[in-house]
């Protein structure tokens, strides 16, 4: 099984993840193959997708173990902390893309956008006319 996870990047030298199976990795923030925190990025910028890989992935023998820690992964950063706009959706749209085109399996994300129709307004926030979930509802 090939788990595509987008988040907002990922700290792969902690423990948890000595074993982890990565098939590849992209950033669609900084345009490069690094999903750690790097120049540019806020500060923590990749704690909340590393903690939410830990959760599926992470695995230190007696302390702790995710659901799935045998399952190899395909790594997307595409939220950047600083930002608050339609590039977020852009950004998710296409690590979805790449994910697919990787081969995953399935796909999990875990970020709040605040982006697209509306200018984030609740009412515009019904998956019917957002970009992430008419890519989301596309057939692959």
């Amino acid at each position: 099984m090939v788990v595509g996870v987008q988040g907002t990047g990922f700290l792969l030298s902690h423990p948890a993840f000595a074993g982890l199976r990565v098939l590849a990795q992209r950033d669609f923030v900084q345009g490069d193959l690094t999903t750690a925190n790097e120049a540019g990025d806020p500060p923590g910028q990749h704690d909340h997708g590393t903690k939410v890989l830990s959760l599926l992935a992470g695995q230190e023998p007696g302390v702790f173990s995710g659901v799935a820690p045998e399952v190899t992964v395909l790594l997307a950063k595409i939220d950047d902390l600083s930002l608050n706009t339609q590039l977020e959706d852009d950004g998710w749209i296409a690590g979805l893309e790449w994910l697919e085109e990787q081969g995953a399996d399935i796909v999990t994300s875990s970020i709040l956008s605040c982006a697209g129709g509306g200018s984030g307004r609740p009412e515009f926030k019904h998956g019917a006319t957002e970009p992430t979930s008419l890519a989301a509802a596309r057939p692959p």
